[in-house]
């Protein structure tokens, strides 16, 4: 679409913003009508070409101003192939406990990551695993990486679950076994922190950061 940039660029020169917007429409209808074997010249416009025309500008009303009332259409889901690429991770958090005898205890909890991605490398399913697991603490665990892994096969920016998971604060929590992640609120904040820095380039680790 490099061409419509170019065109607009030259158009707002020299006509106005109504002037420009007619001109942008009309070069953009002609090309969606001749990708669909239509031949409309300049001055001949078929019904199909003004037809066109209408549903573009709706279109593009639509996208300026949506109709928040309505429930947004509903996404394509790109699943995994049966052989994916990935990788399983290994961490621990160490919590320190406050007994009935007022002695501290360091408990450690181990669990492990698997990240499944896609050929280009974009991380496309997640699960999570603890050692000597509870059966609840399991469930809500698969619950949420479900709940993950379809938002991202849908089109779900990874960038996107880091932010809204971001230091969220249950136990266990404490010191971390992965030198670069030295603390972590919940197995969660550690989880979309380890996936920022593995798969996201630490992009939300360096705008928290300020750089």
């Amino acid at each position: 679409m490099l061409w419509l940039v170019k065109r607009k660029r030259r158009l707002r020169q020299g006509r106005g913003p109504n002037e420009s917007y007619f001109f942008v429409m009309n070069e953009l209808a002609k090309r969606v009508l001749q990708w669909q074997g239509f031949h409309a010249s300049e001055k001949e416009a078929s019904a199909g070409y003004l037809q066109t025309i209408g549903e573009l500008e709706e279109q593009i009303e639509e996208l300026l101003h949506p109709d928040k009332t309505r429930p947004p259409p509903p996404p394509h889901r790109h699943g995994l192939p049966d052989e994916r690429h990935g990788s399983t991770h290994k961490f621990s958090i160490t919590q320190s406990v406050l007994l009935d005898d007022g002695a501290v205890e360091a408990r450690t909890h181990t669990f492990y990551l698997i990240v499944a991605c896609y050929a280009n490398g974009a991380v496309g399913e997640i699960y999570i695993r603890k050692a000597m697991d509870r059966e609840n603490f399991a469930a809500i665990f698969d619950c949420w990486c479900l709940m993950v892994s379809l938002g991202l096969q849908c089109g779900m920016p990874l960038g996107k679950v880091i932010e809204k998971f971001w230091a969220w604060d249950f136990e266990p929590k404490g010191a971390t076994s992965n030198r670069e992640i030295a603390f972590c609120t919940s197995p969660v904040d550690y989880i979309v922190k380890y996936l920022d820095l593995r798969y996201n380039q630490g992009r939300h680790y360096k705008q928290m950061l300020g750089e």
